[in-house]
């Protein structure tokens, strides 16, 4: 989700679906009503970084941009959601221990929804190592897919999860990574994808994977470790991501998507305390919430919608006088 200064409107745009099912997903709905959602939003940001990945730095120059694009962030998220939850549990009577918040949030072993930054930093690292090492390209690139993959499914099986700093989700990412920059390489030769039925039969095909996966085996949830089929998970994702590329390419994209996409990051890291804040603003209200009705169906968009709206300013706010925040200095 980190910015560049070269932007490029499709990716933007998909960014900014990708925070809105992100915001949408963290509404506590039953699962059948973001199961979809969940099968690609995070894939997508992935291989979104694969697309603008660039190896052309040196090592520490390289290791230097992309801390400070994401772990400084990472750092001042952990900050606010210190202070926001320690205040929202004061006033509301629950017991919050910030020490132990604080060290659960420097193991960052799937501690809350901010567990995709350090697996994004780790990630692009893995794979500047292996594009230094000429092991993305040719053949070699399927065979280190498969063994990324491998890795991957190993971890699942031998309850090797959940380690610090989400290194075990490290392979599934850099897989995900790599198919990105593949696909920067060779979509300049397809001429196929003006074809605006290609776009509606992956998302067909994609939700029709997805919905095997979540009724046969489980439904997807990398945060918990929840994959079903694993072929089908990456099947899934894979499909439907591109459909979303094909779909944003062949269309004239909203001024208002982009402005999400191009700070996605900043909506990622305090979406969740203005979720939080509507929340109990709703409970005050005395109307009922119980994540199946379409009642709670409409207040989660209600959710999102409102959201945007109030962390416009703040990033507006960020992006003009507070840059550093995001690692910009």
């Amino acid at each position: 989700m980190a910015n560049s200064n070269m932007r490029i409107e499709w990716v933007d745009a998909a960014k900014g679906i990708g925070i809105l099912m992100v915001m949408f997903g963290h509404n506590w709905l039953d699962w059948k009503y973001c199961y979809y959602f969940y099968s690609f939003h995070m894939p997508l940001f992935f291989i979104l970084a694969g697309y603008t990945f660039s190896d052309r730095r040196a090592p520490f120059e390289f290791i230097k941009q992309k801390a400070k694009a994401l772990l400084i962030p990472y750092v001042l998220f952990v900050f606010c959601n210190l202070i926001f939850y320690g205040v929202l549990s004061h006033t509301h009577g629950g017991h919050y221990d910030i020490g132990a918040e604080a060290l659960a949030f420097l193991m960052q072993q799937r501690h809350t929804y901010l567990w995709f930054l350090p697996v994004l930093f780790l990630s692009e690292l893995c794979v500047y190592v292996l594009s230094r090492a000429k092991l993305t390209a040719n053949i070699k690139l399927g065979v280190i897919l498969l063994i990324l993959a491998l890795i991957h499914y190993l971890t699942i099986c031998t309850g090797c999860v959940n380690l610090i700093w989400n290194i075990d989700l490290v392979p599934m990412a850099s897989v995900y990574i790599i198919l990105g920059i593949l696909y920067k390489r060779v979509s300049v030769k397809w001429t196929f994808e003006n074809n605006k039925w290609i776009a509606g039969l992956l998302f067909c095909f994609s939700l029709l994977v997805s919905t095997i996966n979540f009724v046969v085996w489980d439904r997807v949830d990398i945060w918990g470790n929840s994959y079903g089929c694993l072929p089908l998970f990456y099947l899934g994702a894979i499909s439907a991501t591109y459909a979303t590329v094909l779909l944003l390419k062949q269309i004239s994209i909203p001024r208002m998507l982009i402005f999400l996409g191009v700070n996605s990051l900043l909506l990622y890291g305090l979406h969740r305390m203005a979720i939080e804040i509507f929340f109990i603003v709703w409970n005050k209200l005395g109307i009922p919430y119980d994540g199946i009705s379409c009642l709670s169906l409409c207040m989660a968009v209600c959710n999102v919608l409102l959201t945007c709206v109030l962390l416009y300013p703040v990033v507006s706010f960020i992006n003009r006088r507070c840059p550093w925040i995001l690692g910009k200095f």
